[in-house]
């Protein structure tokens, strides 16, 4: 059974945040650091990570599909 979750979040200059989230899968361990605009509290930071990390790993797949295709 896979997980994600948010290892941190860490408010940077301006209205930027970084948040930190773990994948892990039957595949390994990977941890992606998503920098995302201040969404107003740690829940909806979290769930905009969340977002952003569902676009970048969908384009991946299809990045990934076109070079084996």
């Amino acid at each position: 059974m896979g997980l994600i979750r948010v290892m941190k979040i860490d408010q940077t200059m301006g209205q930027k945040v970084h948040v930190e989230v773990e994948v892990r899968t039957s595949a390994g361990q990977f941890s992606f650091p998503v920098k995302i605009d201040d969404q107003g509290s740690a829940g909806n930071n979290e769930r905009e990570a969340f977002l952003e990390l569902q676009k970048f790993l969908e384009e991946a797949l299809e990045l990934a599909e076109h070079q084996l295709g």
